[in-house]
């Protein structure tokens, strides 16, 4: 697994060419591979006591995103690269169970590397998914589940609960 530092915006190294990502305040820029003074300037609108996450750039062959509703996987896509190749379907399982204090529904998203390995490329709060071919139903339900989740409602308000005829259950079993 790659190595993974937190450090403020303020401390990245103008030298080092690595992939760094908002570590506190989501989506306050999108994850890059810095490599150099151009990249870094691009940056320079940041707080310096930001919080960043920066690991050793990795190469990605395929990448797919795995959506998650209170902790099961009920849908994936495939979003670039080589659509054959899959993550490992234990890696997955073991870093949805692994994410402690999850919200209700989140994607993680997987990248498959030339040698194999099946790494963690990042994840995203429901709220700022986009359906990537999920069935509707599905991403609807785990829209309005953050959404409750988000502004402290329990689930199911009303006794409403959304059912497809459509749907698939995902099993990565």
């Amino acid at each position: 697994m790659t190595d993974r530092i937190a450090v403020c915006c303020g401390e990245i190294a103008r030298e080092a060419s690595y992939a760094a990502w908002p570590l506190t305040e989501t989506k306050s820029f999108a994850g890059c591979v810095v490599a150099g003074e151009a990249k870094l300037q691009q940056l320079q609108h940041l707080d310096d006591d930001l919080g960043v996450s920066a690991a050793e750039p990795v190469a990605f062959v395929s990448e797919w995103r795995y959506f998650v509703r209170r902790g099961r996987v009920v849908g994936l896509a495939h979003y670039k690269g080589e659509w054959s190749l899959a993550p490992d379907h234990d890696t997955v399982r073991r870093a949805v169970a692994a994410y402690i204090g999850a919200p209700a529904a989140y994607s993680l998203d997987f990248g498959v590397t030339a040698d194999g390995r099946s790494l963690l490329v990042e994840a995203n709060d429901a709220f700022a998914l986009g359906a990537y071919g999920l069935d509707a139903v599905v991403y609807a339900e785990m829209l309005e589940d953050r959404w409750l989740e988000l502004v402290g409602l329990p689930f199911g308000v009303g006794g409403r609960r959304y059912s497809s005829p459509r749907r698939r259950r995902l099993s990565l079993a």
